[in-house]
């Protein structure tokens, strides 16, 4: 009859609710281990890149280490041994030089700075604008200017090191330079503000034999090497030892360009006879 279904028409089962929820809930787990399966392998690719990436990079700190521990080892023995020094108060000259000298708080006197102390033989002109430059950019702190003060003697350690290395060996070298750094003759330059003069004299010079040591000279290490030492002879006169062996030092072992280090030394050192005397 019509309303009886077609004999080669099958009609697919209905599913039940409860069915529909199993196989929901089937296919749900399998989609979460598929995902989890394709996270896990990101996440092996990411952990062998980063295993990778820090492979090369602890094996460059390696290198960046060993190559530079000379430097480090100097720094960690200045700090160590000049610690106790950051936190001393101010002393002695102290007292009179910096604390009640009213002259060190005023910049505008810079320029003043430069005749002061001509006509009494006291004529340390770098030394009053160091000192006003701590006091103008940092305050009277005194834990400032024996941080600064060490911080120049440190670096006197690893410009000495520098220096010799040139003609001794790496150890020899290293072990020269940490006896300078700690030798007791230098605790009173390093930790009295004071004889902080003294300090930049050395860094200046040694700045300036720094630039000239090398055989191949450019205007620019000709330049620098007159302006550390101009500097050198205004923190302090005995830097005109520099001068002396900046020249034994091209006559002995460079042995080029002679006259032209004299006279870049000579300039600095005539301007500063000029503005002295």
């Amino acid at each position: 009859s019509a309303s009886s279904p077609q004999r080669g028409c099958m009609l697919a089962p209905q599913k039940t609710r409860k069915e529909k929820i199993t196989s929901g809930r089937i296919q749900g787990i399998f989609q979460g281990i598929s995902v989890g399966f394709m996270q896990s392998k990101y996440n092996k690719i990411e952990l062998k890149i980063f295993l990778i990436y820090n492979e090369d990079y602890s094996t460059m700190l390696y290198s960046s280490i060993k190559k530079h521990y000379p430097v480090i080892m100097l720094c960690a023995i200045g700090i160590l041994v000049y610690t106790n020094a950051l936190f001393n108060n101010f002393v002695w000259d102290d007292k009179t030089q910096l604390v009640e000298n009213r002259v060190l708080y005023v910049p505008q006197n810079f320029l003043n700075f430069f005749t002061i102390g001509q006509e009494y033989g006291y004529y340390r002109p770098f030394f009053l604008v160091y000192l006003t430059g701590i006091f103008t950019l940092l305050g009277d702190h005194v834990f400032f200017f024996h941080f600064i003060q060490v911080v120049f003697h440190i670096f006197n350690g690893i410009l000495i090191y520098t220096i010799l290395r040139a003609f001794y060996s790496q150890l020899t070298a290293l072990v020269m330079s940490a006896i300078f750094l700690v030798h007791p003759i230098n605790t009173e330059a390093v930790s009295y503000v004071s004889a902080v003069q003294d300090v930049h004299a050395v860094f200046f010079g040694l700045m300036a034999f720094h630039a000239l040591k090398r055989s191949k000279l450019t205007i620019i290490h000709v330049f620098l090497a007159s302006f550390f030492l101009f500097l050198a002879l205004l923190s302090k006169e005995s830097a005109i030892i520099f001068v002396f062996v900046i020249v034994l030092f091209r006559v002995f072992f460079i042995r080029k360009n002679v006259w032209i280090i004299i006279m870049s030394i000579g300039a600095p050192t005539i301007a500063y006879c000029l503005l002295r005397f």
